[in-house]
């Protein structure tokens, strides 16, 4: 009988300071048995060519897990999430999936300075304390976060609700694992 234990299939390359966090925030807050490849920025910030040996555009998240490979942080967690969530962060209802889909892709597109005033609304009118509603983190909430944090520790008229979401995620056992796996992090340094 062996006593060695079989290593995750999944695997997770993981870019310091890259939408990478919010996969391992992901990971850890479902428990899901992952290993984890980590990556160093180049001086120039840029990522390192070795990532290219695992995805043709060489950038960071990138998960393996068995036969399937993914670069795309959004496609990530929903793999995640529909793969090992066990019915967890999902948005409570469809019409909260759609809002939080519309709002997320305004994040992406950079327009985030634009933008506070809606997501202040959205996250005045939601209950619980999370983007989509209810008592813990979705797949919403996954996607947020990065450029919630990166507003957060780069601009100085980032309204306050957003500043203490940030900062309660921050507080998450799971997200202090993931900080702690992960290693420096430069945006959650700055709360």
């Amino acid at each position: 009988m062996s006593t060695e234990t079989a290593q995750p299939s999944l695997v997770l390359h993981h870019l310091n300071d890259s939408r990478s966090q919010r996969i391992l925030w992901l990971l850890e807050e479902l428990q899901v048995p992952y290993q984890l490849k980590k990556y160093q920025r180049l001086p120039s910030q840029l990522a390192p060519p070795e990532l290219k040996a695992i995805h043709p555009l060489g950038r960071s998240p990138v998960i393996k897990d068995g036969d399937v490979t993914l670069a795309e942080s959004g496609a990530i967690v929903e793999y995640i999430i529909t793969k090992y969530g066990k019915s967890k962060a999902q948005p409570p209802q469809p019409f909260a999936r759609a809002v939080c889909n519309n709002i997320i892709a305004y994040v992406i597109d950079n327009r985030l300075k634009g933008n506070f005033a809606m997501i202040e609304q959205h996250m005045q009118k939601v209950s619980g304390g999370w983007f989509a509603g209810g008592d813990e983190p979705t797949s919403a909430d996954y996607m947020m976060l990065f450029g919630m944090e990166a507003a957060t520790s780069r601009l100085d008229n980032v309204p306050d609700i957003m500043k203490k979401y940030v900062e309660r995620v921050h507080a998450m056992p799971s997200y202090q694992r993931a900080l702690e796996k992960g290693g420096e992090y430069r945006f959650a340094s700055k709360l």
